[in-house]
């Protein structure tokens, strides 16, 4: 069937809402890779300032460790000493990752890095000379003010390192803000044209949908004709979701299962539809969930049984098939079944005539 006029303009302004949409999110996302990568810049130039602090911090407590055990002689001060030694070199190996994009931050962490030995050479020696218990040389080493010089220079280096750091900061920041304003002008200019092919949209979808309303009470009419048809069937009918859960079921399938609808709706198929074969009296697989696996109707093999919900058992056949959208999309199931019990029990009584009237012509050529 051809579509109307109105339909065509319609899937025409959908596709363009869709269109708009998806260069809006392009337009937001790449805008939101750059904002990511803007927070990235500034976490890892706090990162580095705040390795610069610390850096500081071991150096202070290596130098109280040092003073500690040359005051008193105990070992116990050497304990941050030593921390501050191993912390100090973790810090400048990770400051030396952290700036490799950046030469001139580099040159000074390797300055850094030569005045920090020679500064903890400088500890050691003071430790060394106290461990021996030659105090006039310790004070000698004091007094010369080396390790002062070292540690002047370490704190003069460390503040240039930490200013070049925290201008990088602040552009890192204005260029972050600079994202976020674009990124809302962009978000608000965008809704905003969304927002009228969307209104346009609904303008052209009100008046097809008065167009569509007759069409829809006529559908409306035939399924009720068809549900009505479906509870008047002699035969059980019913079915089921895709996830075989029981959705409808006729007056002849509530007699001949013993389940009323309203108790078995929502309800597995395999609790309410459970059959068994004759002779072996075990478990037949559901038809109905092979039908829905293969997409085909299946039918029921020979000698199957239905265990009604009062334990008692009848005679039946059936067959199952799949339901299907108008897009062949699957939705469910149906199983259609009746009872065979009478014509099984006349089956049955022919078979034993036929064997008895064998057994008498036997008898009978002897």
């Amino acid at each position: 069937m051809k579509k109307g006029l109105s339909e065509k303009f319609i899937i025409g302004a959908a596709i363009t809402i869709a269109s708009l949409q998806i260069l809006l999110f392009i337009m937001r996302y790449n805008m939101l890779i750059k904002f990511d990568k803007h927070i990235e810049w500034k976490d890892h130039t706090y990162e580095v300032l705040l390795q610069s602090n610390e850096l500081l911090t071991a150096l202070d407590d290596a130098e109280t460790g040092q003073r500690g055990f040359i005051i008193t002689g105990n070992d116990k001060f050497l304990q941050p000493f030593n921390g501050a030694r191993e912390k100090s070199s973790s810090i400048l190996k990770s400051l030396k990752e952290l700036t490799i994009d950046n030469v001139t931050q580099q040159a000074r962490v390797n300055s850094l890095n030569n005045l920090i030995e020679r500064k903890f050479t400088n500890l050691n020696e003071g430790i060394y000379l106290e461990r021996h218990h030659k105090k006039n040389n310790v004070i000698e080493l004091v007094q010369s003010g080396v390790g002062k010089h070292f540690m002047d220079s370490i704190r003069t280096l460390l503040s240039d390192f930490k200013t070049a750091e925290e201008n990088l900061l602040k552009e890192r920041s204005e260029l972050l803000n600079k994202n976020m304003a674009d990124s809302s002008k962009l978000l608000i200019s965008g809704t905003t044209l969304v927002f009228s092919a969307v209104l346009f949209l609904f303008i052209l979808l009100f008046k097809e949908n008065r167009r569509r309303k007759s069409s829809e009470k006529e559908l409306f009419n035939s399924r009720e004709s068809y549900s009505k048809t479906m509870i008047s069937m002699g035969d059980g009918v019913i079915s089921t979701n895709g996830n075989l859960e029981i959705i409808f079921m006729n007056k002849a399938a509530e007699q001949l299962t013993g389940w009323d609808l309203a108790t078995a709706i929502g309800k597995s198929i395999d609790i309410v539809f459970e059959i068994i074969s004759e002779k072996t009296k075990l478990p037949v697989p559901n038809p109905i969930r092979k039908a829905l696996q293969e997409n085909k109707v299946v039918l029921l093999t020979n000698h199957t049984m239905l265990i009604r919900k009062d334990k008692s058992e009848i005679f039946i056949d059936d067959s199952a098939a799949p339901i299907l959208d108008d897009e062949g999309t699957l939705t469910g199931g149906v199983i259609i079944f009746r009872d065979i019990s009478d014509k099984k029990k006349t089956e049955n009584e022919l078979v034993q005539i036929n064997k008895d009237l064998e057994w008498k012509v036997t008898e009978r050529t002897k």
